[in-house]
């Protein structure tokens, strides 16, 4: 019972969070991807850095209205970039991340799967 209604919270949040706004990428022609979110843990996608500060404030601010705190341990940015803008959450600067693993799959910044392929 109790996950049912925290998925739920989480896909409010989300769609509080990005309602009306186009901070996406595109995925193919026909498809986006905005975020990756299961559970308790979100990863969020955009194409700018302004688009990620402002859906990470969004974010921030309707988990706190559900009574959810972010993890600061678990909250990291990965970039594929080489500027050094820190994405902040709450006046706090985030630390950058090389790769992370979401429910088994490895992200990287290089974009490939031959680290994921060896960890299986």
């Amino acid at each position: 019972m109790y996950g049912l209604l925290f998925l739920l919270v989480t896909e409010w949040i989300m769609r509080k969070a990005t309602k009306g706004k186009e901070n996406i990428i595109r995925w193919k022609i026909n498809s986006k991807l905005e975020d990756l979110d299961f559970a308790e843990d979100i990863a969020l996608i955009t194409s700018s850095y302004q688009q990620m500060q402002e859906k990470t404030n969004q974010v921030e601010t309707y988990a706190s209205k559900a009574g959810l705190k972010r993890n600061e341990k678990k909250t990291k940015m990965m970039r594929r970039n080489k500027k050094k803008r820190k994405i902040t959450v709450s006046g706090k600067e985030t630390d950058d991340a090389e790769e992370f693993i979401y429910h088994g799959a490895m992200a990287n910044k290089a974009g490939g799967t031959d680290e994921d392929v060896a960890t299986t």
